[in-house]
């Protein structure tokens, strides 16, 4: 028997050897949780959406024509039930275009016509143990240069935040979000 604790949570695990034929074995593992500690893990999590999103385009000219700084302002909110380690939040950006955004189905790993376009971790310091609580909302700025944006069809920047899962959220369906970038 192993016993296991996730996240202050009592797991158990068994392995038994059952006979089959003579000279045969076969192995088998059986878990058990308690129904309450199932509905903890579920609902006992963050989620971590965006709640406003603006971006301005300012020419850079000396990178040539349809090159532009972007600066990406947003607010996050934690509209779970846990505290979420502002150190484990990435935010990641895309630019594409209001053509291919509509031609492209859903691609969660905005791959293809996507190009990355600047992010960061939300810790102002990374290490320091910085969390966002249940209810609480934060508003941060990058900037993002030299990025090549024509003028037609108009560009798109989409922002990411938790990609790649480092936190475990009670619904991760509201993890981006997007907004045509006026020039």
């Amino acid at each position: 028997m192993v016993l296991a604790t996730l996240s202050g949570i009592a797991y158990t695990q068994t392995k038994t050897t059952k006979k089959i034929n003579p000279g045969q074995t076969q192995s088998s593992s059986t878990s058990t949780m308690n129904p309450n500690e199932i509905r903890n893990m579920t609902t006992g999590l963050p989620d971590l959406k965006f709640t406003s999103l603006s971006v301005t385009a300012t020419p850079s000219p000396s990178e040539g024509s349809d090159y532009y700084t972007l600066t990406i302002t947003y607010t996050i909110k934690n509209d779970g039930k846990a505290a979420a380690l502002a150190d484990n939040i990435n935010i990641q950006g895309y630019t594409t275009d209001e053509y291919w955004l509509a031609k492209q189905p859903f691609n969660p790993a905005l791959t293809g016509v996507f190009n990355v376009a600047c992010g960061h971790v939300l810790s102002n310091i990374s290490g320091k143990g910085e969390t966002i609580a249940p209810g609480e909302s934060k508003q941060q700025s990058y900037s993002c240069s030299s990025r090549h944006l024509p003028q037609s069809p108009k560009p798109v920047y989409i922002i990411t935040i938790n990609q790649d899962n480092q936190i475990n959220e009670s619904d991760y369906s509201n993890n981006r979000t997007q907004m045509t970038i006026p020039l």
